[in-house]
């Protein structure tokens, strides 16, 4: 993966920095993602998207200090992370079940539709809030993230995410209830 990242970059000092950003940040990366996905595999996918993305764009931050390709990679990272967790969560219908829990449980069919559907409006009402709440809900609820991840991948304050949270959980239910209503 990385050789053809560095096939993409012609001038030779973008190949050093280039290898350096790669050395520096990968693992760096890999927690994120994993944090996002919850899995390696994807973990990976993400990562290799990430790289070949900043290849791609190299020539616009090439001349940019460590700090800000740090700041730019974690926003790739999380972008990509959240998009692959998007479309997974957007696939075919799929419960979440393991045959034996259904038994033990003894949760019909039925049951089970009806969190699904759950899930689906409360994903819905969270796409539906502005920007600002969004974005930290989807990565709280939907990535299962916790907020010192949330405040380590957007660069912001722990005291903000949680706040967010907060104040993001109070319009959600209100959301929620109108949705009820309907």
């Amino acid at each position: 993966m990385l050789a053809i990242c560095l096939s993409m970059l012609e001038d030779p000092d973008d190949v050093l920095k280039f290898n350096e950003v790669h050395a520096r940040y990968h693992s760096k990366m890999f927690h994120i993602a994993f944090g996002i996905t919850g899995n390696e595999y994807d973990s990976k996918e993400v990562i290799q998207n990430s790289f070949v993305n900043l290849a791609l764009a190299f020539h616009r931050v090439s001349d940019w200090d460590m700090k800000s390709i740090e700041s730019y990679l974690y926003k790739i990272v999380t972008n990509e992370a959240l998009k692959l967790v998007g479309h997974r969560n957007n696939s075919a219908i799929h419960l979440d079940v393991d045959l034996y829990d259904y038994f033990e449980t003894e949760e019909t069919p039925e049951t089970i539709l009806v969190n699904k559907e759950a899930y689906t409006k409360v994903v819905n009402c969270i796409k539906s809030l502005p920007i600002t709440y969004r974005d930290i809900l989807n990565m709280h609820f939907v990535g299962e993230l916790k907020p010192k991840m949330i405040a380590t991948v957007m660069d912001k304050p722990l005291n903000t995410v949680k706040c967010t949270i907060k104040r993001g959980k109070k319009l959600l239910k209100e959301l929620l209830k109108e949705e009820r209503i309907k």
